[in-house]
């Protein structure tokens, strides 16, 4: 009798779609990236008008608020600038759910403020890291480029993601200095060497404050670069610009202006949302500066 073998085509036809479809649900599983400068804890120093204490011993403090604002935003991804060790302690003790890379930008260990970069244990794991200094020596600890007020750095980990099939990228986290152009042109240049040169190169998502606005030469030429082709994610998503980008507030909770805290990404991934967070407590701000969500998935 011969074997009739039409359902075995089937549903062997059947398990190669589910499989396919599943394979591309999963590739396009998004991830949530935030950036925020959480302004460094000035300890005992007597605060300037409209900034709360990191911490008190009674009444609001900013480490509080800074905490909410993170779990509200429930990152994947998250970057943070001038973070001092003390902080980082806090922020380490209640992120448990998180891995950490820092590293201080006075001895490459500990002290100073650190770019620090917090991404989700049950999720990535990471592959490898780095910090460089952005400046012409950019192994020292401590260096800084001439025109700089103070060190700078850009910390960065190369990840999996195990939630897109072991997808392989780089994630790299910086602040730019506040007083020195040259200074921050040559950071731009510093971080599209370096970047360029990784073997993940294809997707790369930066964040930072860069302390330069999108009309700069350091911005523009950053964007510029055709080794990355780096998009502007909170652009992608918002084309008109807007008179309200402002996310350097002083603790005064203004909106106008021009921003110059960034998550920028390669063309490999696909915008969804992205967004300034401007939560204030009774008028109280966590930080003089307002952070950055986006949700990036990986482009088809």
């Amino acid at each position: 009798m011969p074997i009739n073998t039409k359902p075995t085509v089937l549903v062997l036809l059947f398990l190669a779609t589910w499989t396919l479809q599943s394979h591309v649900l999963r590739a396009a599983e998004p991830m949530k990236v935030m950036t925020f400068n959480i302004r460094y804890d000035g300890g005992n120093r007597r605060l300037p008008p409209r900034e709360t204490a990191w911490s008190a011993d009674s009444g609001p403090n900013r480490r509080d608020m800074v905490l909410e604002v993170i779990d509200k935003a429930a990152p994947d991804l998250l970057g943070l600038q001038e973070v001092r060790p003390n902080q980082l302690e806090d922020l380490k003790q209640h992120l448990s759910d998180y891995e950490v890379y820092s590293v201080g930008r006075d001895d490459g260990k500990n002290a100073g403020e650190h770019c620090t970069i917090f991404y989700r244990r049950d999720r990535f794991e990471r592959v490898d890291d780095g910090t460089f200094w952005l400046c012409e020596t950019p192994e020292k600890p401590g260096a800084k480029h001439p025109q700089a007020a103070c060190p700078r750095i850009a910390s960065w980990v190369h990840l999996k993601d195990h939630q897109n099939d072991n997808m392989q990228f780089v994630f790299l986290d910086m602040h730019w200095d506040h007083v020195g152009g040259e200074a921050r042109q040559f950071a731009a240049e510093l971080i599209a060497d370096r970047l360029a040169a990784m073997d993940s190169v294809d997707r790369v998502i930066l964040c930072g404050d860069t302390n330069a606005r999108p009309d700069s030469p350091e911005i523009k030429g950053l964007l510029a670069d055709k080794r990355l082709s780096l998009l502007n994610s909170y652009r992608q998503v918002h084309p008109e610009v807007s008179e309200n980008e402002l996310t350097f507030n002083g603790f005064r909770g203004e909106t106008k202006g021009r921003p110059i805290d960034y998550v920028f990404c390669s063309p490999s991934w696909k915008v969804l949302s992205a967004e300034y967070i401007r939560t204030d407590f009774d008028g109280l701000y966590p930080s003089d500066h307002y952070p950055v969500v986006v949700k990036l998935a990986p482009a088809e």
